[in-house]
C-alpha cells in the first residue's frame, strides 16, 4: 500500500507516529499499524468491562451519598457547581449528556444520562478537588482496596487506563 493513499484513510499525525517508530519505513508502518489494531481489539473488552464497573460502582456510591436515585440529575446544582472544582467539565458532561437525549427523543433519566457519560467523567471523581468536594466518597467503590493505596494511586492508575483506551 502506497503511503499517500494509507494517508488518505488515516490523518498524518497518526501516520507520522507509525513512521517515526519504524524509521520511515512504509511497509513497516502499515504493519505495525495493523498490529496496534490487533492489540487494541484484544484490549477492547477488557477496558469496556473496567469502564462499566467503574460507572456503575461510581453511580451506586454517589446514589447513597446523596441519598438520592437521581443524583446525576439534581447534583448540578449541588456538588457539580462548587467553586472548589476547577472547571465546569462534570456539569458540561451531564448538559452534554442532556441535550444529545433530548435531540435523539430520549427521555430524561438517571440512567441513561449516567450511560452517556465516558471514562473521562468517571475518572473526574478521583481528581483531588472532586475527590474532597465529595468527602472521600468515591473510593467506597474500591471496598477491598489495600491500605496502602489511596486516591493518588487509584486516580493515577484510572488516567493510564484512560490514555490507553
Amino acid at each position: 500500500m502506497e503511503l499517500s493513499y494509507f494517508t488518505t484513510f488515516f490523518s498524518p499525525p497518526r501516520v507520522n507516529r507509525y513512521l517515526l517508530a519504524t524509521t520511515n519505513t512504509t511497509i513497516s508502518a502499515i504493519e505495525l499499524y495493523k498490529l496496534n489494531l490487533q492489540l487494541a481489539k484484544e484490549f477492547n473488552p477488557l477496558i469496556g468491562i473496567v469502564e462499566v464497573t467503574l460507572r456503575n460502582g461510581l453511580s451506586n456510591v454517589m446514589e447513597k451519598h446523596f441519598n438520592d436515585k437521581d443524583w446525576i440529575i439534581n447534583q448540578q446544582k449541588g456538588f457539580m457547581i462548587d467553586k472548589g472544582l476547577y472547571n465546569d467539565y462534570l456539569i458540561n458532561e451531564v448538559a452534554k449528556a442532556e441535550k444529545k437525549l433530548k435531540k435523539n427523543g430520549g427521555a430524561l433519566s438517571n440512567h441513561r444520562i449516567i450511560a452517556e457519560q465516558d471514562f473521562g467523567f468517571w475518572t473526574a471523581f478521583f481528581e483531588n478537588k472532586c475527590y474532597k468536594i465529595l468527602n472521600g466518597k468515591p473510593i467506597q467503590l474500591f471496598k477491598f482496596l489495600p491500605k496502602n493505596i489511596h486516591r493518588n494511586d487509584v486516580n493515577v492508575h484510572l488516567n493510564q487506563i484512560r490514555k490507553f483506551r
